[in-house]
């Protein structure tokens, strides 16, 4: 889902063909840095101890606590098991 719209993709491309390596370098930095921020987002939600909520790959719902806030993802103790899961995935239970 893209929050950008043709035209200003279109834009970016243009800017990116005329950059030099100098600019390139730049561009990748920032970018890094965007990516960063945006994996840690949504780590930043959710503490020790939450009771959250997933469906796994094959569909079922998993109920859990959180017990361990990653950078990128959150470990999630369901019972015996213990699952590592991204955050965007993740729902708060009350």
């Amino acid at each position: 889902m893209s929050n950008l719209t043709k035209s200003e993709l279109a834009h970016i491309q243009t800017l990116m063909s005329k950059a030099s390596s100098e600019d390139i370098d730049a561009i990748r930095k920032m970018l890094n840095s965007a990516i960063h921020e945006q994996e840690t987002k949504g780590t930043n939600n959710f503490r020790i101890g939450d009771k959250v909520a997933f469906f796994n790959k094959h569909g079922k719902c998993i109920r859990g606590v959180v017990t361990k806030v990653n950078r990128k993802t959150i470990n999630v103790e369901s019972g015996l098991s213990l699952y590592r899961v991204s955050p965007s995935l993740l729902k708060f239970q009350f």
